[in-house]
């Protein structure tokens, strides 16, 4: 198992990953993503936040949890650490940004 952190926004949900240098989050439009990207440290992930999302990045935080892969986190291990999770299936209706 791996100690890892994902990167959280208020309003946009955990952050999941980029698509064409837009990052894409699980309250906003999670594209049929099954996994959210996971960084090793807090500090990495806010680094990222910073030189991606530096006007919203004052409002994001992480989390720590456990995953099996580095890389990722699944939608069970982040609803296994007490987190929302999300229907990659499903379209979603959040219109914030």
């Amino acid at each position: 198992m791996n100690s890892r952190y994902l990167l959280m926004h208020p309003e946009w949900g955990i952050f999941i990953g980029t698509y064409l240098d837009m990052g894409l989050w699980s309250k906003l439009d999670c594209l049929g993503q099954a996994y959210a990207v996971t960084f090793s440290s807090a500090t990495e992930a806010l680094e990222w936040a910073q030189d991606s999302c530096p006007i919203e990045c004052k409002k994001m935080f992480t989390t720590y949890l456990t995953t099996k892969e580095k890389s990722h986190a699944t939608i069970a291990e982040i609803v296994a650490a007490g987190l929302e999770g999300w229907d990659p299936d499903q379209e979603t209706q959040n219109e914030t940004v």
